[in-house]
């Protein structure tokens, strides 16, 4: 491909120019693994959120509208990448932390003796765990922090930056998505209880 400026390049990917794509794609895609891999230190990681991020680049072709230099948004849509990959990270550990700290006897009483009580105590948990990580960060931030760390509306709002309303909308609207998603797993959870 002869050299085009950038705008001439993004305009032929707006039109579907595979060609287009895929000189950017090889001219920037192993730098930007490199650059991933320095901030997750770990390189199947990297290769993963760098090829997300192309595709997306090439899904969302049509819309796209980039005002600075390609290789500036790459670098910044895969820094961003990593930043959500890190957190999202870091709340499955902490979450996984808090729920073994906080494991209750309603579904630890099960025992070798219920293997299918076991099967289903660990689908409940795992279902637990993805809703979790499906709510919107902030939605999920207050929750942990009210509901596993016990904190009080004020001392939440202090430690995010937010009002003690907006703790109390978020916490609300975690409680309504979780109920929703875990509604099918009710009878699960009860039939755990009902093991002797």
């Amino acid at each position: 491909m002869k050299r085009l400026s950038d705008q001439e390049i993004l305009r032929s990917i707006n039109i579907g120019n595979e060609d287009a794509f895929e000189f950017v794609f090889l001219t920037f895609y192993n730098e930007l693994c490199i650059y991933a891999c320095g901030i997750l230190r770990d390189r199947d990681s990297a290769e993963d959120i760098v090829q997300e991020v192309f595709v997306k680049l090439w899904g969302n072709r049509m819309e796209l509208s980039i005002k600075q230099s390609i290789k500036a948004y790459l670098y910044q849509a895969v820094h961003n990448q990593c930043v959500n990959y890190l957190d999202h990270l870091q709340v499955k550990k902490k979450y996984a932390s808090e729920s073994e700290k906080n494991r209750t006897d309603l579904i630890s009483p099960v025992s070798s003796d219920y293997p299918i009580a076991n099967l289903l105590a660990q689908e409940l948990e795992e279902k637990i765990d993805q809703s979790l990580l499906d709510l919107p960060r902030q939605c999920r931030e207050v929750f942990l922090l009210i509901r596993y760390e016990g904190l009080s509306y004020n001392e939440a709002a202090e430690k995010l930056g937010i009002s003690v309303n907006t703790i109390k909308t978020q916490l609300q609207r975690a409680i309504s998505r979780l109920r929703e998603n875990l509604r099918n797993y009710l009878p699960i959870f009860l039939l755990i209880l009902l093991v002797p």
